[in-house]
């Protein structure tokens, strides 16, 4: 029974025109597409004038072909008679579209060597590694036009071999000075690079104390050490002294030998004292 009823169907469709079956059978123009009129004399819809069904009614075969959207015939794909038959970036030339000046569709239209076609705007452009202008490299670099290479400009890096023996590129992506050259550790461009009680000495990029301050215990007198906890001032020894301010108030600072001596009548020791007498270290008097 189903498929006495699918049979059925079938007829219904032919009949009604709804299965492609060759030319529709009609008696008047109305029931043919727009583009057929009826041809009442063998009850068929055909092709108006000027329109088609396959590629053998139109003229020039090579060229044209039947667009079976319009049913019309139009110039065949990648053919043309005039330019506007082609794609902006082409021109038509010997019925062929083909990439117009300034314009490629092969990396063999362009510069081998550094170039290659970009299938989106059909146009030369500098193969990866190359460039064509300092718009082709990073913001850090500019182009050699003669060597079509990105180079980094002065005072910029992509590695530390880029920088002078004293500094490294900065590679920090969160850092300001990303992809610049800078002090390394223990080195300085200007001050700013030391610590306020340093200046930099640009003829050996160091940082090295301002006058009046130190970094070690050499750089002060022998009777002075070097605080460079706090100050970096040379500052006298346990014992030794620059002026009476650096003993104690029973002291007084001997300026040749920069040691605190008692003052007259005042000990430290026995020592201190005359034959005799003791010092009492509590008020630091001979008695």
């Amino acid at each position: 029974m189903k498929f006495y009823w699918l049979g059925i169907l079938a007829v219904f469709l032919f009949a009604s025109g709804c299965l492609d079956s060759g030319p529709r059978t009609c008696t008047a123009d109305g029931e043919c597409e727009n583009w057929q009129y009826c041809n009442t004399t063998a009850q068929l819809c055909q092709p108006r004038a000027g329109f088609c069904v396959s590629d053998a009614e139109c003229d020039n075969t090579e060229l044209y072909g039947c667009d079976l959207q319009t049913h019309t015939c139009a110039v065949r794909p990648g053919l043309c008679e005039v330019d506007v038959d082609c794609e902006t970036w082409q021109v038509c030339s010997e019925n062929v579209c083909r990439a117009a000046a300034g314009f490629c569709d092969a990396n063999d239209q362009c510069d081998t060597r550094t170039q290659v076609c970009d299938p989106q705007s059909h146009r030369c452009v500098a193969k990866e590694g190359f460039c064509e202008s300092s718009f082709d490299c990073e913001g850090w670099e500019s182009c050699d036009l003669q060597r079509k290479r990105c180079e980094v400009t002065p005072g910029r890096c992509n590695q530390d071999g880029d920088c002078q023996p004293w500094q490294v590129c900065d590679l920090d992506e969160d850092s300001a000075t990303q992809h610049s050259c800078i002090a390394q550790r223990g080195f300085c461009e200007n001050d700013l690079d030391c610590p306020g009680w340093e200046t930099c000495n640009v003829a050996l990029q160091r940082c090295i104390p301002r006058q009046g301050f130190c970094s070690r215990d050499n750089e002060c007198s022998a009777w002075e050490y070097c605080d460079t906890e706090e100050t970096h001032v040379c500052t006298p020894s346990r014992g030794s002294c620059s002026g009476d301010t650096d003993c104690e108030d029973w002291e007084l600072c001997n300026d040749a030998e920069h040691r605190c001596v008692p003052k007259i009548g005042r000990c430290g020791t026995d020592n201190d004292c005359p034959t005799g007498e003791i010092c009492d270290e509590r008020i630091h008097e001979c008695r």
